[in-house]
């Protein structure tokens, strides 16, 4: 990464637009020298690296807009803006809410119990219901088994019975 130099966007002259891509380009001077030869000798791939670089470049690009609008809001006399990353302030909670907070999980302790004792009730209902489902089933499938083979009794015996009645139909 860039050691030491951080030239801030008021020390050029160049449209706003323009002064993220010379600090990119400030940057990977320092990083790969004035002459532009480097070799990929810390990445295992080129994308890698590059990826790196991007990362890199837009670290260095948001450090520079930071410091230039801690800059510019210093010389016009403004305090600094916080970024609301600090470590939230520790709080001490009252004896009322102390017990409300208890009183609130005890309840959905009780609920939860509640919840999950009616699921199991649920589920074994569900269960039940599915084992007398399946026995009807199995004594259904017999049935029709049973009306099947009665069937082609049936059939056989008109069959045999054309062959030897004498009546015409």
């Amino acid at each position: 990464m860039a050691t030491g130099l951080l030239i801030t966007p008021g020390q050029w002259n160049l449209p706003q637009h323009q002064q993220a891509t010379a600090t990119a380009s400030n940057f990977l001077a320092e990083i790969f020298g004035q002459d532009g030869d480097f070799e990929l000798q810390d990445c295992s791939t080129t994308v890698e690296c590059l990826d790196d670089l991007d990362i890199s470049i837009s670290s260095l690009v948001k450090e520079e807009l930071k410091h230039s609008i801690k800059s510019r809001r210093s010389s016009k006399g403004l305090p600094e803006l916080t970024t609301g990353e600090e470590e939230p302030k520790s709080y001490q909670m009252t004896e009322e809410e102390i017990e409300r907070r208890r009183l609130r999980r005890e309840r959905n302790k009780v609920a939860a119990e509640k919840c999950r004792k009616k699921r199991k009730i649920h589920e074994e209902r569900v269960i039940e219901e599915y084992k007398t489902q399946s026995e009807l089933n199995t004594k259904l499938r017999e049935e029709i088994k049973k009306l099947k083979k009665e069937e082609e009794e049936l059939r056989m015996l008109l069959k045999y019975h054309a062959t030897v009645c004498t009546l015409a139909v």
